[in-house]
C-alpha cells in the first residue's frame, strides 16, 4: 500500500507570476492529501492540478466556461487551470465559494445542477449578465453571506436574466435564510436600482438580513434611489409581515456612491428605527408573560419590535449634494445623528474625502468600527 505523500497538508495556495506555464511533466496531483481543505487556485494555476474535491471547505479559484465548450470539461485557456462545473458540484463539503467567472455561460436549458448543501459563504466577480447565467446553476440552502463584485459595461441583452431576478430564483429553490450581503459595482449604469430594491424586499420575506453593503467605484455614476431609504423606513404601527419588507433585523447599513435623494428621508429613516426600538424597549419592559408565565400574544411582535441599534453610515462621492439640502435639516441630522451615537451605535454621514483611507481598500476593517 503506497503512502501519502502529503500527509498533512491542510491549505495548498497556488499563483505563479512567471508568463511561462510549468513543464507540463510536473505532476500537481494532490488526490492523496486527506486533510486537503483550504485550495486558492490564482495566477498560473497549471491545468493538471488535481485534488480531493469532495474534502474542500474553502475554494478560491476561477470558474470558465465557453458557449462551444462542453459543461463539464476541464480545458486550457492561456495555458492556465480553469474549474469545471462538474467539478464545482463535486465539492460537497464546501462553505466558502470565492469564484471569478470568466467566459459565457450557455442560457439554454438551465437546470440549477451545482447542490452546494453546506455553503455558507458565495462571492462572485464577474460582470452582472455571467453572474447571473452562474447564480442559475446552484442551490445552496444554507447560504448566510452573498457578497458580489460586479462589473455594469455590458448593454443591456434582450432575454437575459437580471442577477437580481436570478438571485431571487436562487433564494425560492434553496430557500436559505440570508443574513449578510455585500455589493460593490463599477459601470456606468445604474447599479443599485429600483429593481435591486425590490430584490431586498422580497428576500426580506424569507432572510433576516443584518448586514448591508453597497460600495459603488468609478465611473459609476448612478445615484441611490429615494426607495432605498424608503425601505428602511419602518412605520412601528405597521403589522409584523408588514414590517419584514423594510429589513427590521439590519444592524449594519453602509453605502458609498452618488445621493441624490432629499436628506428628508434619512431623518425619517432614523427616526424610524429610534421609534421602533423605543416601541420595543417598552415591550420587553415586562408584558411577555400572562398571569400563568405563559407567553402573551404580545410576545411574537414585540421579539420583532426589539430591535439592536442599527449602524448607519452614507459616504457621498458628490460632494456638492449638501449644499443642495434645507440648511435645517443639516443641521437637523447632525444633531440626530450625534445624539444616537454612543458605543453601541454610530450612525454617520460624511463626503468621500473624510473617509478615503476606509473606503479604498481596508475591507478586514469594515465592521469592526461600526458600520
Amino acid at each position: 500500500m503506497t503512502r501519502p505523500r502529503f500527509p498533512l497538508l491542510k491549505t495548498l495556495q497556488v499563483n505563479l507570476r512567471s508568463l511561462k506555464p510549468p513543464p507540463p511533466h510536473l505532476r500537481w496531483d494532490f488526490d492523496d492529501a486527506i486533510k486537503l481543505q483550504y485550495l486558492r487556485a490564482g495566477l498560473g494555476t497549471p491545468t493538471n492540478l488535481s485534488v480531493n474535491w469532495a474534502n474542500l471547505v474553502y475554494l478560491q479559484t476561477v470558474v470558465r466556461s465557453g458557449l462551444n465548450q462542453p459543461i463539464g470539461i476541464l480545458g486550457t485557456i492561456l495555458d492556465e487551470f480553469r474549474l469545471s462545473l462538474s467539478s464545482l458540484s463535486l465539492c460537497v463539503s464546501l462553505r466558502t465559494l470565492d469564484c471569478n467567472l470568466i467566459g459565457s455561460f450557455p442560457v439554454e436549458n438551465l437546470q440549477p445542477t451545482i447542490y452546494l448543501r453546506h455553503l455558507e459563504n458565495l462571492k462572485i466577480t464577474s460582470d452582472n449578465f455571467t453572474c447571473a447565467r452562474f447564480l442559475s446553476y446552484l442551490n445552496t440552502p444554507s447560504l448566510k453571506k452573498a457578497d458580489f463584485n460586479l462589473s455594469y459595461f455590458n448593454l443591456v441583452l434582450d432575454g437575459v436574466e437580471s442577477w437580481t431576478s436570478a438571485f431571487l430564483n436562487l433564494s425560492e429553490r434553496s430557500s436559505f435564510n440570508l443574513s449578510e450581503i455585500f455589493i460593490q459595482s463599477v459601470g456606468r449604469q445604474n447599479s443599485y436600482n429600483d429593481e435591486f430594491v425590490d430584490m431586498l424586499r422580497q428576500l426580506a420575506h424569507t432572510s433576516s438580513i443584518e448586514l448591508l453593503t453597497l460600495l459603488s467605484a468609478p465611473p459609476d455614476r448612478s445615484p441611490l434611489p429615494g426607495r432605498m431609504m424608503e425601505l428602511l423606513t419602518v412605520d412601528p404601527n405597521l403589522s409584523q409581515e408588514d414590517q419584514k419588507e423594510h429589513l427590521p433585523y439590519l444592524t449594519s447599513f453602509w453605502y458609498r456612491g452618488v445621493v441624490s435623494f432629499p436628506i428628508k428621508l434619512i431623518i425619517a429613516m432614523v427616526e424610524s428605527r429610534i421609534k421602533l426600538q423605543e416601541k420595543g424597549d417598552c415591550k420587553r419592559a415586562g408584558h411577555f408573560l400572562g398571569p400563568r408565565g405563559e407567553a402573551s400574544s404580545l410576545l411574537a411582535s414585540a421579539l420583532l419590535n426589539a430591535l439592536p441599534p442599527l449602524h448607519f453610515d452614507v459616504t457621498y462621492t458628490n460632494p456638492n449634494w449638501i449644499d443642495e439640502q434645507d440648511p435645517q435639516d443639516v443641521q437637523y441630522l447632525g444633531g440626530l445623528l450625534e445624539k444616537i451615537s454612543s458605543s453601541e451605535r454610530k450612525c454617520r454621514l460624511a463626503p468621500l474625502e473624510e473617509s478615503l483611507m476606509r473606503a479604498y481598500g481596508f475591507r478586514d476593517d469594515l465592521f469592526d468600527w461600526g458600520v
